[in-house]
């Protein structure tokens, strides 16, 4: 239900009944947006939208909860979840991101919660992010030792400590040598005249003949002179954000395999010159500081290669297994082809190719006749050469293998010459 409920609207329909009709169409909207996601089958969302009054300073805060069903083999990323929350609060006023909770079937909290919810994401990201800035120092110091060292020779574990506190600072720096004068004022006043004659007042002046009678007047000048000046000192006004995430230590430490020399080959280690060298070069590839803290620790110590030859000789054998077992497999597909060669095809083409008529067999004497008649014949066959006289052996030998074959052949030969003679 959309805001296709306010095409039903009554007359008699008050206030409080456009309110929930509104708040209902809005609910419905949303979640029909929400089902357009390919990964949600379904979605329901709740809304506490909160009442203006004029009379509260703070305004109360808005709250929105989306249930959502994902179909099946599908999942929503944390990128997907926040979409779903954004589109929220911006939809309805008053309903801000950290309002907003969404859940799925299962009753799994999605997106939203209480503060302790928000600090422990917080503090899996920074967890995460110390991990990758470890696993990336390490990856550095390795590929760097095993380029010269070869693969296999050298273990690194580096322990990062980076600051995540935020900090934002607004500093006001005022230099009092650096004053310039910005106004100056000068007021002068000059008083001439004479001051009128008097006498002490008091009770003595008002008794007569008393001693605080008047005096005589003389003439006055007075001067009067103000001047003012206006500095300007400079001021510099920074306003300093500090980086989150940033390494405040480093603690390194790498093991180095020594070398293999000699027939048979024994172990050698590292001289110290070779050591304090791969102690530079570790240091310049992690940004060593000294006044940060930053400690590395390079060591030469012999690697134990007993799991991995008994790995290495578990292969070769495996592969010498599966190099048999190729063989076997290779030969045996030649012998079932060969046999296949020699029981079926080769009898199917000596059948295709010896496919000639076959005719009744004549009587006995006929045939010893026949058989008479072509010996008259071959003995009148000159022995010319060699050659001629092998050949006469193979056609004894076919005829001795198969004379059934070879009578039918002399029979077929005599009667295509029969007309001629």
């Amino acid at each position: 239900m959309g805001l296709e409920i306010f095409e039903k609207s009554g007359l008699g329909m008050n206030e409080f009944i456009q309110k929930i009709n509104y708040q209902r169409a809005l609910q419905g909207e949303l979640a029909r947006t929400i089902k357009t996601l390919d990964a949600v089958e379904q979605a329901r969302v709740h809304l506490v939208i909160p009442k203006e009054t004029l009379f509260i300073k703070e305004k109360p805060r808005g709250k929105a909860s989306v249930t959502i069903k994902i179909r099946a083999g599908r999942s929503l990323g944390k990128e997907q979840v926040q979409g779903i929350v954004h589109l929220v609060s911006a939809s309805v006023k008053g309903i801000e991101v950290r309002d907003v909770v969404v859940v799925d079937m299962e009753g799994n909290l999605l997106s939203g919660g209480s503060d302790a919810t928000l600090n422990a994401l917080t503090t899996a990201t920074n967890f995460q992010h110390k991990l990758r800035v470890e696993q990336e120092l390490e990856n550095s110091i390795v590929e760097m030792l095993e380029d010269a060292l070869g693969p296999g020779k050298v273990l690194a574990r580096v322990t990062a400590d980076l600051d995540f506190e935020k900090v934002e600072r607004t500093e006001e720096i005022f230099d009092p040598d650096s004053q310039v004068v910005r106004s100056e004022q000068l007021m002068t006043e000059a008083t001439l005249g004479a001051l009128l004659s008097g006498g002490v007042a008091g009770a003595q002046s008002l008794v007569p003949g008393g001693r605080g009678g008047a005096g005589s007047g003389h003439p006055a000048k007075r001067d009067k002179e103000n001047q003012t000046f206006n500095y300007e000192i400079n001021k510099v006004i920074r306003h300093v954000s500090k980086p989150v995430g940033e390494i405040t230590k480093l603690s390194v430490a790498v093991l180095i395999d020594g070398a293999t020399q000699g027939d048979p080959p024994e172990y050698q280690p590292r001289s110290e010159k070779e050591m304090n060298k791969y102690l530079e070069i570790v240091k310049s590839t992690i940004g060593f500081n000294r006044l940060r803290g930053d400690t590395v620790q390079v060591e030469n110590i012999q690697f134990d290669r007993s799991v991995l030859e008994e790995q290495q000789a578990l292969l070769a054998s495996e592969q010498t297994m599966d190099w048999v077992l190729l063989i076997a497999k290779i030969l045996g597909g030649a012998i079932v082809i060969l046999l296949f060669f020699a029981w079926v095809i080769r009898p199917l083409m000596n059948w295709m190719t010896t496919s000639l008529e076959v005719l009744p067999e004549p009587p006995r004497e006929l045939a010893h006749a026949d058989m008479e008649h072509a010996e008259r014949e071959g003995g009148m066959i000159p022995e010319v050469s060699q050659e001629m006289a092998n050949v006469r052996r193979s056609v004894e030998e076919f005829v001795q293998n198969d004379p059934k074959f070879t009578a039918s052949v002399i029979r077929k030969w005599m009667r295509s010459k029969g007309p001629a003679s």
